[in-house]
């Protein structure tokens, strides 16, 4: 059985309607770390900041989705 995993922090949005997080995209790089160090074989796609557009979630979602 393969593992899959998504992480995805923003701290900063496009929206400037929209508060800057502080922990967001630290919390997504840490699971990140743990989780790829600790468990044999899982493949994980991190996403932060102006890597996680709405297009890229989507097809990280999708396409792990899709190889369920």
């Amino acid at each position: 059985m393969a593992l899959k995993a998504i992480f995805v922090g923003i701290n900063r949005y496009l929206d400037p309607a929209i508060p800057e997080l502080g922990g967001a995209r630290r919390d997504a790089m840490a699971l990140w770390a743990l989780f790829t160090d600790t468990i044999e074989g899982l493949a994980a796609r991190r996403l932060v900041d102006e890597e996680a557009t709405h297009g890229e979630v989507s097809d990280a979602i999708l396409g792990t989705l899709e190889g369920a």
